[in-house]
């Protein structure tokens, strides 16, 4: 008994023997492009495809255009069936770099599609967006 006290009394935890937080241990991400470089008619909208954000608490939306001074409406369609548009959250609707940026929101319902529209009456403009969701 005495030399398995002894024995416990030399150990030394250390590096990989010591259990991290939770917390500490990562995230989860998912990396999708909405929009690759697609052109969006003067005065319409253009929409992604749905994309499945269950499991992600928050979706940040990187978006670009062709031309700074283009004036645009960014938004996030959410959707429970992957179907139909139950809400939207407004991300930008501003001109040139007000537009272009990064936005992020809340996971609002399990589908989200990223609508940009071109407010420009009289040229096409190309945009595209990426969406980066996290848990």
């Amino acid at each position: 008994m005495a030399d398995a006290l002894q024995y416990a009394r030399n150990i030394k935890i250390v590096g990989s023997d010591v259990m991290q937080p939770v917390e500490i241990q990562g995230r989860i991400s998912q990396v999708v492009q909405a929009q690759n470089a697609v052109s969006v008619a003067a005065n319409t909208w253009n929409n992604s495809s749905f994309i499945d954000c269950a499991g992600f608490d928050t979706i940040t939306v990187n978006v670009v255009v062709d031309n700074i001074s283009a004036n645009a409406f960014v938004e996030c369609g959410w959707s429970t069936d992957g179907v139909n548009i139950h809400g939207k959250s407004l991300l930008s609707s501003g001109m040139g770099a007000a537009l272009q940026g990064t936005y992020v929101v809340p996971t609002g319902l399990r589908y989200a599609r990223i609508q940009i529209k071109n407010q420009d009456a009289t040229n096409a403009r190309t945009v595209s967006a990426l969406v980066n969701m996290k848990a």
